[in-house]
């Protein structure tokens, strides 16, 4: 949760005419905030119904840079402004920046008092508008230049608060140097070991590259093979098929002439039969000489006969 801006509680806040054409703002109070915060020089807002302008405080006695506390801190300043600007209705405002914004009630006007008749403090407080104009000079002159001593001494705190700052971020920056090249250098081992692991994997690569093409020469040989093995099963299982055809025309032709051979048997054995009938009806007729030449005939032509199917047998 961000802190609420400070605030500003008005003493008091006087128009003095100093000179013609001139007025002094006078503004007194108390800067107060939830802690202890370093504030921007404060500068006098005034909105004359035309424009809206922006005047910074005459150096004096309190610091340009105003503190404000939780307890409240005393502030003091003064503004020389045209006169000009405070015609008509006129709206006051102190910014003190970081969001610090305070509206001002108009300033009660007070005639600048005589040199002899003023007290000490206000003599103390209306001297620049009391004195003559060199003796008025001199001492905006020395009032300016304890400004610019403050704001000098100021400058110098915060250029060394800078140069602090700056060696703390210097040793940062060293620090972070120091990692950065010692993560630079464990980069570097890396990179040489993966350049290292690289080379080998490119070895490996190349070794397998070679053993991959030694395969695929073996498995083109082996497809070679397999086309020509399967060439080959085919013009086997084609001459299976032919061998089959010429075995079972040689079966179909065996049994035909087995057929035929238990035919002619069977006829051989019917014109045997015959013969032997007519042979012994010859021989009854003829005599029995005659009958043996027929039956020796007959024999000769069986055995004649059995010769000539066991020739085909055979074959």
């Amino acid at each position: 949760m961000s802190a609420r801006p400070a605030s500003f509680e008005v003493q008091s806040f006087e128009r003095v005419d100093a000179t013609p054409g001139t007025a002094l703002l006078r503004l007194q109070g108390t800067w107060i905030s939830s802690q202890r915060e370093r504030l921007s020089a404060p500068a006098l807002f005034i909105d004359d119904g035309r424009r809206t302008h922006r005047l910074p405080p005459l150096p004096g006695p309190d610091d340009a840079t105003p503190l404000a506390t939780p307890d409240g801190t005393h502030w003091r300043a003064a503004f020389r402004v045209p006169a000009e600007l405070l015609t008509g209705r006129v709206a006051y405002a102190l910014d003190a920046g970081g969001g610090t914004l305070v509206d001002l009630p108009g300033p009660q006007k007070r005639a600048a008092a005589p040199g002899g008749g003023a007290t000490a403090r206000d003599r103390d407080r209306d001297r620049s508008d009391g004195d003559g104009p060199a003796v008025a000079e001199l001492r905006h002159t020395v009032e300016a230049e304890r400004a610019r001593r403050t704001q000098a001494e100021q400058a110098a705190d915060e250029r060394r608060d800078a140069i602090r700052e700056l060696e703390r971020r210097l040793a940062e920056e060293r620090g972070a140097r120091a990692e950065a090249e010692e993560q630079a250098r464990a980069e570097r081992e890396a990179r040489e070991q993966t350049e290292q692991a690289a080379g080998q994997v490119s070895g490996r690569a190349q070794q397998a590259d070679q053993r991959i093409v030694a395969l695929e020469a073996r498995v083109a040989e082996l497809v070679r093979d397999r086309r020509a093995a399967a060439q080959a099963a085919q013009e086997a299982q084609t001459e299976t098929v032919l061998a089959r055809e010429r075995v079972a025309d040689a079966i179909a032709t065996e049994e035909a002439l087995r057929t035929a051979l238990e035919q002619s048997r069977r006829d051989l054995e019917a014109a045997v039969a015959a013969a032997r009938a007519e042979t012994e009806a010859r021989l009854r007729d003829q005599g029995r000489l005659e009958t043996q030449a027929l039956v020796q005939r007959a024999a000769s032509e069986v055995d004649e006969a059995r010769g000539a199917a066991a020739a085909a047998t055979a074959q």
